[in-house]
């Protein structure tokens, strides 16, 4: 016998549906791409980006698109299209006094979450 995972969560009186992530999803696989280009980027190639930069436009556009989906559908799904946005958004996006080598940098970390959060927003409320 199998132990299987549990498609609902009960959250207050709430039942939540869960949908967890489909190996099978392109986007998973396109995700690990980008980390491995954020990791090369910011060790080998000199991206003048921090950790703390990335993760949060990554996590601020997940917790988004976490928030919308669950409003609009009543289920928890895996935040795929978020964290692909604050991918994008970390790697193109870049605060200026951030240096290569500066791997742990908080500097300008509210403007990766604020221009996250802003594409994710304008990305559900254009669909």
């Amino acid at each position: 016998m199998t132990a299987t995972m549990p498609r609902s969560v009960q959250l207050w009186l709430r039942s939540i549906t869960v949908v967890p992530p489909n190996l099978a999803d392109p986007r998973l696989h396109t995700a690990a791409v980008i980390i491995s280009i954020h990791t090369i980027g910011i060790t080998a190639l000199g991206f003048e980006v921090t950790v703390p930069q990335i993760l949060a436009a990554i996590l601020t556009s997940a917790a988004i698109d976490i928030g919308l989906t669950l409003w609009r559908t009543k289920q928890l799904v895996w935040p795929a299209s978020g964290m692909l946005t604050g991918s994008g958004v970390g790697l193109i996006l870049r605060y200026v006094p951030t240096g290569s080598q500066e791997f742990w940098d908080w500097d300008g970390w509210h403007w990766f979450a604020l221009v996250a959060g802003f594409s994710i927003l304008s990305k559900h409320f254009v669909t």
